[in-house]
């Protein structure tokens, strides 16, 4: 049997998917780390790890 959900549990739900991505503003995407959509959040890591290469080839 499925739990039910309680109308308070999906009010969290919309409240959660109604803020906008913090660095393109796109709405109604599910935000991950940061409040950040998906593609955000990967170009992100991608930048990071650049900069990762980039400190390490300098150190070494």
């Amino acid at each position: 049997m499925k739990k039910k959900e309680s109308p308070k549990e999906k009010e969290n739900e919309t409240q959660k998917e109604s803020k906008p991505c913090s660095n393109c503003g796109a709405s109604n995407v599910k935000l991950y780390q940061f409040d950040l959509c998906k593609g955000c959040l990967l170009d992100r890591f991608k930048e990071i790890k650049v900069e990762f290469k980039k400190l390490r080839i300098a150190f070494l």
